[in-house]
C-alpha cells in the first residue's frame, strides 16, 4: 500500500478504482485503487514468484506459477476457481 502497509492475501480484483483483496484469515477487505503502490506490488510478489495479474473478478482463473494452463484447484468451497500459487502481497 501507499501508506507502507503490506498485506498477505489470499485472492484479489479490481473494479470501478476500488481493489478487493481477501486476507489469509479470510477477512475480506477493499481500498481505493489509488491507495495501492501497484509498481510495488508488483515487484514485491515478482521477488517471491508470485504473477500479480489484474483481475475484474475474483472468479477469473489465473495462470499457474509456472505460465501453463493448470486446471483450477478447490482450497475450500468458497473461492472454487482459485489457483494454487503462493500468496500474493499487496
Amino acid at each position: 500500500m501507499k501508506n507502507g502497509a503490506v498485506y498477505t492475501v489470499s485472492d484479489y480484483w479490481m473494479t470501478n478504482e476500488e481493489f478487493y483483496y481477501v486476507l489469509a484469515n479470510g477477512e475480506q477487505h477493499s481500498v481505493g485503487l489509488d491507495q495501492v503502490d501497484l509498481s510495488k506490488t508488483n515487484a514485491e510478489n515478482a521477488k517471491s514468484g508470485v504473477k500479480f495479474i489484474f483481475k475484474s473478478d475474483p472468479t477469473i482463473t489465473v495462470p499457474a506459477p509456472d505460465g501453463s494452463a493448470a486446471p483450477p484447484v478447490q482450497p475450500n468451497s468458497d473461492r472454487p476457481n482459485r489457483i494454487a500459487q503462493p500468496e500474493a502481497r499487496t
